[in-house]
Parts: structure tokens; C-alpha cells; sequence
């Protein structure tokens, strides 16, 4: 027993794998052709469960690749223009009425999240009186089939975007160029009966109830702004936000209003419109107005300190009636802290000094930044 009892613990399991093995093979040698079905049936299930699910779907957004690879190249680009060219017409109607202000609030089409803090917070759908109406801007070429279908749908949800289709994105969202502000003024000044013209971005806070207060409107040839002067060119640069690659007119930028806020009285828009086939074209709209403004005679630039328009934050102060880079939190703060305690900032700070521009010596010894100036 001694001997034998080693020898079944060793050999016992290779015998019971051997039987278990002998039986499967058997099994499946008495129905094959069972097996194979089977086996082919659940594959056939898993391969055309997604094209079931997609077909009764339909396509998300446009056709599928097998039709689109049965449409020529040109088909596909007309197909893609004719979208487009709907999608602009639909936001390029007139506005009726008459508005003491129309306020332009540049935009990219992947700011959704801003334009919807935008509407929730400062910007109504229209002002009670009629005082004020506004549109959001967007470039839209060469934006692909899908984001152009969002842009559908929102515009057909709020009905307060103005599409430009030969107006491109550079992707820098926060400064929108040149051609974009000088096409959305051509539109502006065919299509809507305004006496003054407010621009800023998406990342931009407003106290509108105070800014209609001020009564800017029967200032002409006037621009209020944040003016920036003694700005060195940046011509050259892979950080730096602010390059102007065609800038060649000097070492610093001529006097500007900075893009986060400005203020434009009509008859200032319309002579830039008349103007603007002969204008050169900047990345960023707010030097490029400084440029087209520089030469012209009658124009009162009004420096308000009261906009705090630049591409930094001054920080929170109660007297400001524009605030630029602002993020969806800090919008649904200030418009909280206006609902609640009737005054913009929880808490005022001042995060960079701010200065009086001295128009009466060079751009360079402009605006000296001092204590005590909000």
C-alpha cells in the first residue's frame, strides 16, 4: 500500500484529464456541423448588431463614408458651401426697429459655454425698451460639418448669432481680427438702425443697466475705450499672444482702444465701412482700429476708467461697468452680487494699477500707472 498509494496520487490526475478530453473531442466529432452553426450565428449577431443600431439611426452628421466616397470631391464642397451660405443667411436679417446701442459680442464657435453665460448673466434676448439688441459673432470657414450643425441648431434655439462664412478663426479666440470687426460693421450698418455701436468678446461682463444710463449716444465721433498707448510690436513671437506678423509701421503700436470693451459712436462705424476696401488688415481688431482711427480728425477718444478692457484684469472694482477676462464663474458671481446686494464685485481688489491717459505727450509717456486711479 505504501507503494501504491504514491503511484495513484501521481498518475491519477493525468488519467481523469485524458478521460475529460477524450469525451470533449467525441462530443465534438459527433456534431460538427451543430457547433459550427452556432458558432457562426453568434458572430454574424455581433457583426451586425452596430450597422442595425446605425442604420436606424442615421447618419450623426451627414452622410456615411460608403456615400460619401460616391460623391465627387466637388459635390462634397458644394454640398459643404450651400450649409454654410444657409446657416449665414438665416443670422444676416435685418433687425427691426430703432436702438440706442447694438452691442457685438465677438465670438468662436467652440464658446459655447461663454455665449450661454453671456445670455444667463447681462445679456437679455432684447431690452424691455427696445434700448439695446445684440449678436454674437462668429467666423465660420472652414469649420467642419458638425460644429457648423451646432451652430445651427443654437442659432435656431436663440436666434441672436451673426455668422460670417468668409470670416476664418486663427484659433486665437480671444483677439478676432481685423476682417471680422470690419465685416461685422458692414452688416451693422445695412441692416440694423443703431446710434452707437458696443464691442467686446465673449469672455466680457457688463453692467448693461449702468452703460445705458451713461447716455453715450448723442456723442458723435466719439470712441470710448481702455486706451493703450507705448505698447511695443510684437512681430515675432511663439508666446506671446499680442504678434502682429504685418506690423511695419513702427517699434510700438499706435494709441488703442483695448479689444475687451469699446464703444463706437454710428457715424464713426459707417465712415469705416466706406472706407474699408482701401484699410490695411491686423490679427487683432483693436489695434487695427487704433491704426484707422490715428489719422482721421474729429474723433473725441474718450479714456474710460470705467472699462476695464484689457487682455489682464484690473481686477474687481464697483465702478467698473465692463469687465474683460472673465470666465462662467466670475460671470454668475457678478451677476449674483448685482441681483442680491445691487453692486458688481463681493469684494473690491485691485489687481494691476490703473492710469489716466495723458493725450498731451508722446504714446511712450502715455500712461503711467499710479496709486489711487480706479
Amino acid at each position: 500500500m505504501r507503494v501504491i498509494c504514491p503511484f495513484l496520487r501521481g498518475f491519477l490526475p493525468g488519467i481523469l484529464v485524458g478521460l475529460f478530453t477524450s469525451l470533449l473531442f467525441f462530443s465534438i466529432w459527433r456534431h460538427p456541423s451543430n457547433n459550427l452553426d452556432t458558432h457562426l450565428q453568434y458572430t454574424e449577431r455581433l457583426d451586425q448588431t452596430p450597422r442595425r443600431e446605425a442604420n436606424a439611426n442615421g447618419p450623426r452628421n451627414g452622410p456615411t463614408s460608403t456615400e460619401r466616397s460616391d460623391r465627387s470631391p466637388e459635390e462634397n464642397e458644394a454640398d459643404w458651401t450651400r450649409r454654410i451660405a444657409k446657416l449665414a443667411e438665416t443670422s444676416k436679417v435685418a433687425i427691426p426697429g430703432a436702438f440706442d446701442l447694438l452691442v457685438l459680442v465677438h465670438s468662436a464657435a467652440e464658446q459655447r459655454s461663454l455665449r450661454d453665460a453671456v445670455r444667463l448673466t447681462w445679456l437679455q434676448r432684447g431690452s424691455p425698451n427696445g434700448e439695446y439688441v445684440a449678436r454674437f459673432v462668429i467666423g465660420t470657414r472652414y469649420l467642419d460639418d458638425s460644429t457648423l450643425a451646432g451652430l445651427a441648431t443654437e442659432n435656431e434655439e436663440h436666434g441672436d448669432l451673426l455668422v460670417l462664412s468668409d470670416v476664418e478663426e486663427d484659433g486665437n479666440t480671444e483677439w478676432p481680427s481685423s476682417w471680422k470687426i470690419l465685416q461685422a460693421f458692414s452688416w451693422a450698418v445695412t441692416h440694423v438702425d443703431f446710434a452707437t455701436l458696443f464691442k467686446c468678446n465673449s469672455a466680457t461682463f457688463v453692467d448693461i443697466d449702468r452703460l445705458l444710463a451713461k447716455r453715450l449716444t448723442p456723442q458723435r465721433g466719439t470712441i470710448w475705450g481702455y486706451f493703450a498707448g507705448g505698447v511695443k510690436a510684437v512681430r515675432y513671437s511663439e508666446n506671446s499672444v499680442a504678434k502682429e506678423e504685418n506690423w511695419i509701421l513702427c517699434s510700438h503700436y499706435l494709441p488703442y482702444p483695448q479689444g475687451g470693451g469699446y464703444i463706437i459712436s454710428r457715424n464713426i462705424v459707417e465712415l469705416l465701412v466706406e472706407m474699408g476696401p482701401h484699410l490695411d488688415h491686423y490679427r487683432h481688431d483693436d489695434i487695427a482700429l487704433g491704426v484707422w482711427l490715428s489719422p482721421l480728425r474729429g474723433i473725441k477718444k474718450q479714456h474710460a476708467l470705467w472699462i476695464n478692457s484689457g487682455y489682464y484684469s484690473r481686477g474687481c472694482l464697483n465702478s467698473f461697468v465692463v469687465s474683460h477676462a472673465e470666465s462662467v464663474e466670475s460671470m454668475e458671481a457678478k451677476a449674483g452680487s448685482l441681483e442680491r446686494k445691487g453692486r458688481l464685485c463681493e469684494s473690491e481688489y485691485q489687481s494691476r494699477l490703473a492710469y489716466h491717459y495723458n493725450w498731451t505727450v508722446s504714446a511712450s509717456r502715455c500712461c503711467v500707472r499710479k496709486v489711487g486711479i480706479h
